[in-house]
């Protein structure tokens, strides 16, 4: 009998090492099946110029990174549509060479920027990198590294230039307004934890919004003392009272008994002792919770515009914010698996909006003479109406460049 019960052991723990063995595949960015693509969008040409970064917040990406992680993003839910964007290198290659930008070789970067950039993807702490960043932000803006920009804005010389040397019908720009993570303000227990929770809305509610970190944990634990020894007061644990004997001498007869009380064991003022005991405990626990329910919350706001290569004009902009936070404690709460999250969807709600105006663009549509072209309206989507005012209609606003983000 025991030699099978440890047979039966031996093989189900075999069975559970040959399961565990091999790697957790999970696919958080299924590529796009290209048999279902939208085949009503015409063969459009475009290019995504490289975003204006206007972020000053602490972000665990690079200024290279958002850039790449943003251009990527926008390019896969353009091919969801069947438009394939030039390749961001030829891009850059070719404003370089038009003489928009200037590449810094990373060999003329310094030693120390480089090691600052190590460091901000070690297991430091927020606030560690935060004050790492602010210093590889000042040296850069002080040496000049980076990405030179010679032009701020794009003629339509330029515009033309870069269609030409692209083929790109259409350009798309973009300005990188936030993209930052912040410490969400929640009051949601499953999201904070009950404690921080508990501690976070009481000392709100009594004292209001600290200025400050520490003055939020001094009013944290400046409650949770005062709940605890108010709690302890009235308790009898650990600290219990005496135990309390009455002796009854000559009790033969009434008038002639006397009682007498004996005290035993327990403590005298244990309902000081009790009061210190759970102020304290309360107190410890406050301040724990002060350290804890930290929520990060990922904020990226991007404003996109659509150009014309030929005329320069602006045929669509929009802008977007996402703000993107775990939902439970038991959620991922890495910040950059929110920041991720948020660019996605940053992404996603930016072109469904701009397929909207793709397909009310003219769309090139070739006639029987392979040399010549002409431009008409799709046939499910009519025309946008240009200047003037028709019977029931209003006249078209074209957005301008001034305008993004405002």
């Amino acid at each position: 009998m025991e030699r099978q019960s440890l047979f039966l052991l031996l093989v189900t723990v075999g069975l559970f090492l040959i399961t565990g063995c091999g790697s957790k595949v999970v696919e958080t960015v299924p590529p796009v099946d290209s048999s279902i693509m939208n085949s009503n969008m015409p063969s459009l040409r475009i290019a995504v110029l490289p975003f204006a970064d206007y972020t000053t917040g602490f972000s665990p990406d690079n200024a290279l990174r958002r850039q790449v992680k943003l251009e990527a993003a926008i390019g896969h839910e353009l091919s969801r549509l069947g438009i394939h964007a030039s390749i961001s290198e030829d891009v850059i290659q070719c404003l370089a060479d038009i003489g928009v930008i200037k590449i810094i070789d990373a060999g003329d970067r310094g030693a120390g920027d480089r090691f600052l950039e190590k460091e901000l993807g070690s297991g430091w702490s927020d606030e560690m990198r935060s004050e790492i960043h602010k210093i590889l932000v000042s040296a850069r803006s002080e040496e000049g590294i980076g990405i030179q920009t010679k032009k701020i804005g794009l003629d339509v010389g330029t515009l033309r230039a870069i269609g030409q040397r692209l083929g790109a019908d259409y350009v798309i720009r973009g300005r990188i307004i936030e993209y930052e993570v912040r410490d969400g303000r929640t009051f949601n227990p499953l999201q904070k934890g009950i404690l921080p929770f508990f501690f976070d809305f009481s000392s709100n509610l009594i004292f209001g919004v600290a200025r400050s970190d520490t003055y939020d944990l001094w009013q944290d634990t400046s409650l949770g003392g005062l709940l605890g020894a108010a709690f302890g007061a009235s308790a009898n644990h650990p600290f219990n009272a005496p135990k309390k004997e009455t002796e009854i001498i000559n009790g033969g007869h009434p008038r002639l008994a006397t009682a007498l009380v004996h005290e035993s064991g327990g403590f005298e003022d244990h309902e000081a002792y009790n009061a210190a005991f759970w102020g304290g405990a309360a107190a410890g626990a406050a301040y724990l919770a002060a350290k804890g329910g930290r929520v990060p919350e990922a904020v990226v706001q991007v404003a996109l515009a659509l150009q014309d290569t030929r005329t320069g004009r602006v045929l669509w902009s929009n802008r977007v914010e996402e703000e993107v936070s775990p939902m439970s404690v038991w959620a991922d709460s890495r910040a950059r698996t929110q920041v991720d999250l948020a660019v996605e969807e940053a992404a996603k709600s930016l072109v469904a909006d701009l397929k909207n105006a793709l397909e009310a663009l003219p769309g090139e549509v070739n006639t029987p003479e392979p040399s010549v072209a002409t431009r008409k309206p799709l046939a499910r989507f009519p025309a946008p109406h240009v200047g003037g005012k028709d019977k029931g209609s209003k006249a078209e606003t074209r957005p301008s460049p001034e305008e993004w983000g405002s």
